[in-house]
Parts: structure tokens; C-alpha cells; sequence
């Protein structure tokens, strides 16, 4: 059982080690198939991504409030030098995955071109709003909960989505899931 207080400093820093990870192994993956070589416009700021999960933790959300929280942060704060979107993407599949949510609704592995549709729908209406000056973070979280609702393909008001817990207890599941896959949960991540 985990402890509902929020997640401690080792904790996110954790977190801030996954969520970096992921980036590079989604880079690897993204050079080894096109052959291409991720251009950096920015340092990493881990220090963004470490500070935005110690606050995070201390929320009480549904999972679904939640997940919808997470991705449009992350992707507000941009911590990453590049790929902000397809890590934070695949972030909120594994972390909807360690809550035992499916997401999204369809296989993604049977089904990749509509998952790569559906995620160029996310980021084509996300830049915009990231551009804009200054940003307009409600308006990110409004279409990043529409965009979650619709590849969850189900309603949010009921069971597990809709039930109100700690956020750091769902993280904490989040860093159970991701070291139980082993290789900072790069076998959870198949699908991208």
C-alpha cells in the first residue's frame, strides 16, 4: 500500500530520472528509425521537471484531472531540449497504465497510424497556445482533457477515472510500474 502524503524529495527526483530517461529512449528509437538526428534547441531543465512533480504530489485528483494536469504542465514548462510532446504523451500512457486505465482505447500497436493521428491532433492544437504570449495555460488544459477524454473513448465521471485520491499515490504507482518493466520502462513503451 502506498503512503498518501506527498512524494518525497528522492521521490522526484526518481520521477525527474524516468521522465528524462523516457526522453532519451524515445530519441534513440526516433534517430534509429529515421535516421535523423534530434536537433537540441534548449538545455534539459530537470530542475523544472523535479520541482512541477514535488508540487504536483501534493494534489488531490481523479486519475483522469490528473493525467490532464500532468501532460499539459509538462508540456507548459518545456523542460526538454526537444520531443516534449511525444515523451509527455508517452508519459501519460504509462502513467494511466500503472493506474490500471486504459488508454488509449484502441491497440496502439494494431493501430498506429491512428495513434500518430490522434497524437499530430494533440500537438497541432497544443503549439499554438505554447506560442501565444503569454501562454494560455487554461485554454492547454481544456484541450489536453478533450484530447484525454476522446482516447479514453469512455466517460469520465465514473470508477476509476472519476475517483478522487492522492496524486502522489498515483505517481508513486507510476515509478512501481515503470521499475517493475525494468530499463527505466522502455519494454512498457513498445508501442511508440
Amino acid at each position: 500500500m502506498f503512503v498518501d502524503k506527498p512524494i518525497t524529495t528522492e521521490e522526484a527526483e526518481r520521477l525527474t530520472l524516468l521522465y528524462i530517461s523516457l526522453y532519451y529512449e524515445l530519441r534513440k528509437r526516433y534517430e534509429a528509425e529515421t535516421g535523423i538526428p534530434v536537433k537540441e534547441y534548449k538545455r534539459l531543465e530537470p530542475e523544472k521537471i523535479r520541482r512541477f512533480f514535488r508540487e504536483f504530489s501534493t494534489w488531490r485528483a481523479s486519475v483522469y484531472n490528473a493525467a490532464s494536469l500532468m501532460i499539459s504542465k509538462l508540456l507548459v514548462i518545456h523542460p526538454l531540449p526537444n520531443m516534449n510532446h511525444r515523451t509527455s504523451i508517452t508519459w501519460t500512457i504509462l502513467f494511466f497504465r500503472a493506474n490500471d486505465v486504459v488508454f488509449p482505447r484502441y491497440d496502439v500497436v494494431q493501430e498506429k497510424e491512428r495513434y500518430k493521428s490522434d497524437c499530430v491532433q494533440l500537438i497541432e492544437r497544443s503549439k499554438p497556445l505554447l506560442r501565444a504570449k503569454p501562454k494560455k495555460r487554461d485554454e492547454h488544459l481544456r484541450m489536453s482533457k478533450e484530447w484525454i477524454k476522446a482516447m479514453l473513448g469512455r466517460p469520465v465521471q465514473s470508477g476509476r477515472l472519476a475517483r478522487i485520491s492522492p496524486v502522489a499515490t498515483s505517481l508513486r504507482m507510476l515509478i512501481a510500474h515503470i521499475e517493475s518493466a525494468g530499463d527505466s520502462g522502455s519494454r512498457t513503451m513498445n508501442h511508440t
